[in-house]
């Protein structure tokens, strides 16, 4: 829904989402501002690609028979989420000015996918999460490069094809 408010928003400067409460909640100021893009891809569309990402690790780790490397990797990557949803929602309070009520709720998901992934690497310990992450890219160089190369793959696909229809910033 956040990159449905934020084409909208974008697209027609005089359109109003549900959640434009007031001056201190405005989804769709916060969707007109600088920072709601990353790359000319909207951090919404990063989040989706985060949390397939996620999804798909979290899926290899509940298959796996040891389950070390994608704790790992999970724990890292919930890790940079949190990072990022402090980031933005600080971004949002000083820079911006306003606060989007969903952006709210996606930093609140992406810290309670941290603490849950920090439960689950305590279990097999967190340095040995970590390291097992570290030790299958290093032993398994076809699999992590593919991984890493899809991944790549999506991200420049990402940049090079997203369509562009801003029109206007709040914050240019």
């Amino acid at each position: 829904y956040l990159t449905v408010i934020h084409v909208q928003a974008c697209q027609d400067p005089s359109a109003k989402s549900f959640c434009a409460f007031n001056e201190n909640f405005d989804c769709d100021a916060v969707a007109r501002s600088d920072y709601s893009v990353f790359l000319r891809v909207p951090v919404s569309v990063w989040g989706i690609f985060g949390y397939a990402v996620m999804a798909l690790i979290a899926l290899w780790g509940w298959r796996a028979a040891r389950p070390i490397a994608p704790t790992g990797l999970l724990l890292a990557l919930t890790a940079f989420s949190a990072v990022t949803s402090i980031t933005l929602g600080t971004i949002s309070v000083l820079e911006i000015d306003t606060v989007c009520v969903f952006c709210v709720a996606t930093y609140v998901i992406n810290l309670a996918l941290l603490v849950v992934s920090v439960m689950q690497a305590r279990r097999v310990g967190l340095d040995a999460s970590l390291r097992g992450a570290l030790d299958w890219i290093r032993t398994e160089p076809r699999q992590s490069l593919a991984a890493g190369l899809a991944g790549a793959a999506v991200v420049g696909l990402l940049i090079a094809f997203y369509p562009q229809y801003r029109v206007g910033s709040a914050h240019a």
